[in-house]
């Protein structure tokens, strides 16, 4: 409290004399307080330290940095000290709050590395067990750059939510943060932000710092403040502080946001500096995350960002604002030759099946083989051989007499296989697959009409031979021979099954 008046007031209840102390004071030159003390006896000490304790808690109540955040060095008394936890009669050390962090700097050259808001008093955490006393007067300095990137930052969250109010609807503010290297704001909003809104955001952010507007607080009732509908609010941190606040303090940039906020900003927007979103994000419950840098981690990043265009540029050989054109142009042709090439490679393929050797059973005929031309993967090879057996042919270009079976083969060290077979062919994709995994390792499986393996541990040159000699008639793997040993008659038998 920098100012006060008093005036004494006497009673008389019961034959005693009732002496009421009257103090009169402003807290930060805004809100009027009258306290009372009422004492029995005209005591001016006893006077004095009620009045310098009851002063003295009101003024650490709060930090007075929102309402003077220019303020770098400043003395006060010390209060209280608790190990390396001190208390002031005032402070312009800002107190964590909101999503801004606490300022740092020092207490009589202490490092103060921390500063919360406990009930209704602000504690100061130093580096180290303080040399000072209860009563001592201190020197507080707070660090300016820490502080001045706080400011630019906060003010900056409240431009970029007032880009928002311009083209997001039904828009919401779900709360802020500041770290070293950037800063978030989180909006709850039926708009899809994508990398144009983004784009949008930036601008008009930046164009409201060019235009330098002016930044203002004040403290107003709760009632009038609950009533603008102008006002934003942090659904997060403002509704509990309100339903028990007298008055909530309204931050607003002229002609482009009002909300209630405690923080630290700065006088003019144009102290701010240029704003750079670098991303956005969901984080849950309907939000979404902006994530934007002031100062150089935001410079920086437009320096690289502009370094990178020019260097695409040269290398595409065009300008910049005609980049995304000749870039979409790139990606056209890409995908044309890599459909061009598709084409190729499929034509390879199926030149290569129709070159498999070709083995007739009783039901069907059976091209197997491996493709050598062209690294073949196994999905691939699979709609190989499925175009395959569509047009299969029978022995000497003749349609089989029966079904067709293709069988394909990878060729690395531990093969795939892929197996198509047509209804006519009485062959069940699937079991031969089981089969061939059953005896080799690997894992696959499928249907009737195709399946496929991968995995099998032995050479795609043994794997291409059991194909070969599959007889549907009478499959080796359909058999399990079981062998046991009769002691009565030291006989092996072979059991079928």
């Amino acid at each position: 409290m920098s100012k006060y008046v008093f005036y004494i007031t006497i009673t008389r209840r019961r034959g005693v004399n009732i002496y009421n102390w009257w103090i009169f004071c402003r807290d930060s030159e805004t809100n009027l307080l009258i306290i009372c003390v009422e004492t029995t006896s005209f005591d001016l000490i006893f006077w004095y330290r009620e009045v310098d304790l009851i002063l003295a808690k009101l003024s650490h109540m709060q930090t007075r940095a929102p309402d003077d955040p220019t303020v770098r060095e400043f003395t006060a008394t010390v209060t209280g000290i608790d190990g390396q936890t001190v208390t002031l009669d005032h402070t312009y050390f800002y107190a964590e709050s909101g999503g801004q962090p606490p300022d740092i700097g020092t207490l009589d050259d202490i490092s103060v590395t921390d500063v919360q808001s406990t009930g209704d008093v602000v504690e100061h955490t130093l580096a180290s067990t303080p040399t000072f006393e209860v009563g001592e007067d201190v020197t507080g300095v707070i660090d300016d750059e820490f502080r001045t990137y706080c400011m630019r930052a906060h003010t900056a969250s409240h431009l970029i939510y007032g880009a928002g109010r311009r083209i997001l609807t039904d828009l919401g503010y779900g709360g802020f943060g500041i770290d070293s290297e950037k800063i978030r704001v989180d909006f709850t909003t039926t708009t899809s932000i994508n990398d144009e809104t983004l784009i949008e955001l930036e601008r008009l952010t930046n164009r409201a710092i060019w235009e330098s507007r002016n930044v203002t607080w004040e403290t107003v009732p709760t009632t009038e403040a609950t009533a603008r509908e102008d006002v934003a609010f942090n659904t997060k941190t403002e509704e509990g502080v309100m339903s028990d606040a007298d008055s909530i303090r309204i931050v607003e940039i002229d002609g482009w946001d009002v909300a209630a906020c405690g923080g630290t900003h700065v006088a003019n927007t144009n102290a701010v500096g240029p704003v750079t979103i670098l991303d956005r994000s969901n984080p849950g419950e309907g939000m979404t995350r902006v994530e934007f840098a002031v100062g150089p981690t935001g410079i920086d990043r437009r320096a690289t960002q502009h370094r990178a265009l020019r260097e695409t540029a040269i290398a595409l050989e065009t300008s910049i604002t005609d980049l995304s054109d000749r870039a979409i142009a790139l990606r056209n042709e890409r995908d044309e030759l890599e459909s061009q090439v598709n084409d190729l490679e499929a034509k390879i393929i199926d030149s290569a099946i129709a070159d498999f050797d070709s083995i007739q059973t009783d039901t069907a005929v059976w091209r197997v083989g491996s493709i050598t031309e062209i690294s073949v993967a196994a999905n691939d090879a699979g709609e190989a051989a499925k175009r395959a057996l569509e047009s299969s042919p029978g022995i000497d270009d003749k349609k089989p007499p029966h079904g067709s079976v293709i069988a394909i083969v990878g060729t690395s060290e531990r093969p795939f296989v892929v197996v198509a077979a047509d209804d006519a062919s009485d062959v069940n994709a699937g079991a031969v697959i089981d089969e061939l995994t059953d005896r080799y390792g690997g894992g696959g499986g499928g249907g009737p009409s195709f399946a496929q393996g991968g995995g099998l541990d032995t050479s795609a040159s043994t794997v291409r031979s059991t194909l070969r000699e599959w007889d549907q008639s009478s499959p080796w793997w359909w058999y399990h021979v079981l062998i046991r040993f009769s002691g009565a008659n030291n006989s092996i038998i072979f059991d079928i099954e």
